[in-house]
């Protein structure tokens, strides 16, 4: 539990002083604290009880056995895990259960589809090459990494997830952005990487339009802990298929609630 605690709380420290802004010791107590009581306790029973498993259908070292385990921590534990991440940070910033339902009902598969593009080569290696008693040990050292060293020169790591029309899944775009720059600045760096024009991409947080009059960069990167987080999109050069349902409001779309709908 205390590796995990001081790793996630340490890399978010390395983040921060790299970013050069006002230190945030909430910020980082939530991310060590997040890192010891689900990493340290869920993630170490997790990786324990897949290798009895995968050593009762495979033998350990062979493709079968390594691609087992990635396919089940890509399947089973990434969503429980990403999940959980989602309920604690809300719960500790003051939301309400009905905020985490709504986090997870409008990020949870945004988040997975940037999970996937990067975790499952990690995980290969760590599952051939690392005994089972150090694999969590790796994980954390990879987290510390990414949240300490991606926003050195580069900037701030964001995930969008675009998708067009019916198709499924959607297309993964990383872009850097730093403070200083803008939203607009935001969906042109992503329309770009997609490919299309910057007016038909739609952009969407935690279930509304982001519009450039709501958020400034600082704003945004400072709610969603800076780096690594993922964004919705919606690519309109096809009639968009949203998911969940929106309407239309004098700020922008928003996300259909259950309740909305049930009515």
């Amino acid at each position: 539990m205390g590796a995990p605690s001081i790793l996630r709380g340490a890399g978010d420290y390395l983040a921060q002083k790299i970013e050069k802004h006002p230190f945030q010791a909430r910020r980082c107590a939530m991310m060590s604290s997040y890192g010891g009581l689900f990493n340290g306790v869920v993630g170490h029973a997790w990786y324990i009880a897949l290798d009895k498993g995968m050593k009762r259908v495979a033998v350990p070292g062979t493709a079968a056995f390594v691609g087992g385990k990635v396919l089940a921590d890509t399947v089973i534990f990434g969503p429980f895990h990403v999940a959980a991440f989602f309920t604690i940070i809300t719960l500790v910033e003051g939301g309400t259960l009905k905020d985490v339902k709504r986090k997870i009902d409008t990020d949870l598969v945004p988040a997975l589809a940037a999970e996937v593009a990067i975790w499952p080569i990690i995980q290969a290696v760590n599952f051939w090459k690392v005994p089972v008693e150090y694999q969590l040990l790796v994980v954390n050292g990879f987290t510390v990494i990414d949240a300490a060293f991606m926003t050195s020169n580069t900037g701030n790591q964001i995930f969008i997830n675009i998708k067009k029309g019916k198709n499924y899944p959607p297309n993964v775009v990383e872009i850097r952005v730093k403070y200083e720059q803008t939203i607009g600045d935001l969906r042109k760096l992503a329309a770009k990487k997609a490919g299309i024009e910057v007016d038909q991409l739609q952009l969407f947080r935690h279930g509304a339009e982001l519009l450039a009059d709501k958020y400034d960069m600082k704003t945004l990167l400072e709610m969603d802990l800076h780096t690594g987080f993922s964004l919705m999109a919606y690519d309109l050069t096809e009639e968009p298929d949203y998911f969940p349902p929106v309407r239309k409001t004098p700020e922008g779309l928003v996300v259909i609630s259950a309740a909305e709908a049930a009515a």
